[in-house]
C-alpha cells in the first residue's frame, strides 16, 4: 500500500519541467510547414537530390530526408507530456515512463542521421524501419479480423496494401544491390521480421548509441537508463523502488505503508539523460540539416547549467548525511 507525492512541486523539478517545454519546442520548430528544415549546402540537399535510387518503393532520399518529422513529434510530444507530469502533483512513477519514449524516439534519429554513412546505408536504415513499421501493422490490423466479421474490407484492403508496398521494397532491394532477409517468426499468427542487410537494432542498443556518443558520458549508462525506463513503462515492480522514500509499519500484519516521491536525484538522472540524448541527436540533425547553431545552444545550455545545479544540492545533502553520521 503506498501513498503519492502530494506536497508542492519543488522549484527545482518546475524548472526541469520548463526547460522540457523550451526543448520541445524549439526541436519541432524547424519541422513547421512554413519552415524549410533543408538547408541549402547541408547533406539532407545532397541527398534529397539523389534521385538514384527511386523505384517502385518510392523515393528513398525524400523519404530519408523527411523522416525526422515523425520521431522529432513523438519525441516533443512525450517532452510535452513529461512537462505536465512533472508538475502534477499526484504523479511520480510516470516521469520514468515517459522519459523511456522520448529516449527511444532520439534513439532512432541518433541511428538514422549518423555521420559518416553514405546514402544507400541510409537508404537501408530508413527501409528497415519501413520494413519493421509494416509488419507491426498488418499484425494490429490482423486483430481486428474475427471469425464473427471475417469480409472485414477495410482490414482486408489495408492487408493488401501493405503486402505491396512489401514486395515493392523486396523487389527494389534486388534491383538495388540490397540484401533482402526473411525471418519467420517463432510465435505463430506474428508477421515475419523482414529487413535490408542487418536488423533494426534493439531499443537498448540504440538507447545505450544515443548516450555514449558524447564524451561526457560514463560507460554503461546507456543500459542502466534503459533498464531503468524500462521496469516503469512495464508495470515492473522493481521499478517502483527508486521511488520508495519513506516506508511505514501499517495496523495490519504483512502490509507496509510506502511513501512514494521523485527525490532530485533520480529526477536529475532521468532528465540528464534526456538533456544528453536532445543535445546529442540535434547535433546530428544540425549537422545534416544545416541548422544554425542559435537559438538551440542558448536553451540547452540553460537546462545544463539547472542540471549541474541539482548536481551541487546533491553533493551537499550527502556531504550533510556524512556529516550527520561521522557525529553519532
Amino acid at each position: 500500500m503506498s501513498t503519492l507525492r502530494t506536497e508542492a512541486v519543488p522549484d527545482e523539478m518546475k524548472a526541469g519541467a520548463r526547460h522540457l517545454r523550451e526543448l520541445a519546442e524549439l526541436l519541432v520548430e524547424p519541422f513547421a510547414v512554413d519552415a524549410p528544415h533543408v538547408q541549402r549546402g547541408s547533406p539532407a540537399e545532397a541527398e534529397l537530390a539523389d534521385r538514384r535510387l527511386d523505384g517502385s518503393w518510392g523515393r528513398p532520399t525524400f523519404e530519408v530526408v523527411h523522416q525526422a518529422a515523425f520521431h522529432v513529434n513523438v519525441a516533443a510530444d512525450h517532452l510535452y507530456a513529461m512537462s505536465a507530469v512533472i508538475l502534477a502533483r499526484e504523479t511520480v512513477l510516470a516521469v520514468s515512463s515517459l522519459s523511456r519514449t522520448v529516449l527511444e524516439s532520439l534513439g532512432v534519429l541518433n541511428w538514422l542521421y549518423e555521420p559518416g554513412i553514405d546514402v544507400r546505408e541510409r537508404v537501408r536504415r530508413r527501409f528497415n524501419i519501413r520494413l519493421l513499421t509494416l509488419g507491426e501493422q498488418r499484425n494490429l490490423v490482423r486483430g481486428f479480423i474475427t471469425t464473427d466479421d471475417p469480409e472485414n474490407y477495410a482490414a482486408t484492403a489495408s492487408l493488401e496494401q501493405s503486402a505491396r508496398s512489401i514486395l515493392a521494397i523486396k523487389a527494389e532491394a534486388a534491383r538495388f544491390g540490397f540484401d533482402y532477409q526473411f525471418r519467420k517468426s517463432r510465435i505463430p499468427g506474428l508477421q515475419h521480421a523482414r529487413f535490408l542487410g542487418k536488423r533494426l537494432p534493439s531499443d537498448q542498443k540504440l538507447i545505450e548509441a544515443l548516450l555514449v556518443a558524447s564524451e561526457v558520458t560514463e560507460p554503461g549508462i546507456g543500459l542502466t537508463m534503459h533498464r531503468i525506463t524500462s521496469a516503469t513503462a512495464h508495470g515492473q515492480s522493481h521499478g517502483s523502488r527508486f521511488f520508495m522514500l519513506e516506508a511505514k509499519e501499517s495496523f495490519d500484519p504483512g502490509i507496509g505503508l510506502v511513501q512514494m516521491g521523485l527525490s532530485l536525484n533520480h529526477f536529475s538522472a532521468l532528465l540528464g539523460a534526456v538533456f544528453l540524448g536532445l543535445q546529442n541527436v540535434w547535433i546530428r540533425l544540425r549537422d545534416y540539416y544545416g541548422w544554425p547553431d542559435e537559438p538551440w545552444l542558448t536553451r540547452m545550455r540553460a537546462a545544463n547549467s539547472t542540471y549541474n545545479e541539482w548536481l551541487d544540492v546533491e553533493r551537499r545533502a550527502n556531504a550533510l548525511a556524512g556529516a550527520r553520521e561521522g557525529e553519532q
